[in-house]
């Protein structure tokens, strides 16, 4: 698939999220759960509207938070917690298409970082559009906070 990188600034976008660590072969049984119990979470406070899946990667051993947008005022809980996405400058893709292939677009990000000279400065997020069972319709947006070399 070819994508189409820009770099875009982005404001912190409020979650109620779940932080865990696991290694990289637990992820793909473990945040399906996290993102379940998070929805459970804001069922219970009323807040069953329309909003999105993230997740963030904080680092290669794997520190993830898993959550949904909610409103600014969310006030969160236990285990269920306010947070946000990163801020800053981000360079932004698009996957449309199965989750399983998602690596591919991390790869152009990577790829196009650096050829146009940008190091990667902190966590990469995905935000998950709208579910879909025809998966080559999933809409998938990767983003990775970056900053210009010198």
């Amino acid at each position: 698939m070819d994508y189409e990188i820009t770099t875009t600034t982005v404001a912190p976008m409020p979650i109620a999220s779940i932080d865990v660590h696991a290694s990289p072969e637990e992820l793909g049984a473990l945040i399906p759960g996290l993102l379940d119990e998070v929805w459970s979470k804001l069922e219970e406070a009323g807040l069953d509207g329309p909003a999105h899946n993230v997740v963030i990667y904080y680092d290669e051993e794997v520190h993830v938070e898993a959550g949904i947008q909610v409103p600014a005022d969310f006030e969160g809980g236990d285990r269920v917690v306010r947070s946000s996405t990163p801020a800053g400058v981000a360079a932004r893709t698009v996957h449309l298409g199965p989750y399983d292939r998602l690596g591919e677009a991390h790869d152009a990000l990577r790829r196009w970082c650096a050829k146009n000279g940008h190091h990667t400065v902190g966590p990469v997020w995905e935000v998950y559009g709208d579910w879909d069972d025809d998966t080559s319709k999933l809409r998938t947006e990767v983003l990775y906070l970056i900053e210009a070399a010198e």
